[in-house]
């Protein structure tokens, strides 16, 4: 008679399918910063455009950003979508990872920035919004916009030299604190401080 032998079979273990730094999840948490649109359509654009960048798709978002009427049956209302890219896309770099095409998505969004500021009445006073890196060229854009739009004559400055009128304001990232705060106009008596792109998105209700 045979000797039975004990078999051990060691399961596989339990896996997440979105791990907590994936670019699903990294999206996701960008996302939750935000007010979602009001609006049914915006809503569900803003939903669309979070999957598609989770997915690293970058060329599908700016698609959708480049179409004067898109599928979802409306014009555009751009706020909301366009913070939700700067800061998703901040994040995913900053994890190591970016969507493809993601200088042309950029590059779609200042342009429809620029082509939107142009119907901002001028005012006496103009507040500047500095880049403390290249990275941030994008991100003072919109936050322009986003400070307009809540009644701040706001436009972006991207010369290297320093805005020769009116107040400034640098705008750095997490990823950039250090280069933000030891800007070379940081010091300047026209300057009204250091802020993160994050503070101007969450906290203005122009996203709303």
């Amino acid at each position: 008679m045979g000797t039975a032998t004990a078999v051990t079979v060691l399961a596989d273990p339990i896996q997440d399918p979105t791990p907590a730094n994936s670019p699903v999840e990294l999206v996701a948490r960008v996302k939750s910063w935000l007010t979602c649109p009001a609006d049914p359509i915006e809503r569900l654009r803003f939903a669309t455009i979070a999957d598609d960048l989770g997915w690293l798709d970058g060329d599908s978002v700016a698609d959708l950003l480049d179409q004067p009427v898109d599928r979802f049956g409306g014009a555009y209302a751009q706020l909301s979508a366009y913070s939700l890219v700067v800061l998703a896309v901040a994040e995913l770099v900053r994890h190591g990872v970016a969507p493809v095409g993601r200088e042309r998505l950029l590059r779609t969004i200042r342009q429809q920035v620029r082509n939107e500021l142009v119907h901002v009445p001028p005012y006496l006073s103009t507040l500047w919004l500095v880049p403390a890196t290249a990275e941030e060229r994008t991100a003072v854009h919109v936050g322009a916009l986003l400070l307009s739009r809540c009644g701040e004559a706001t436009r972006p400055w991207l010369p290297p030299s320093l805005p020769d009128h009116g107040r400034f304001l640098i705008v750095g990232s997490e990823a950039t604190a250090p280069a933000a705060t030891a800007h070379p106009f940081a010091a300047h008596h026209r300057c009204a401080g250091v802020t993160d792109f994050t503070h101007l998105a969450i906290h203005s209700p122009a996203t709303c």
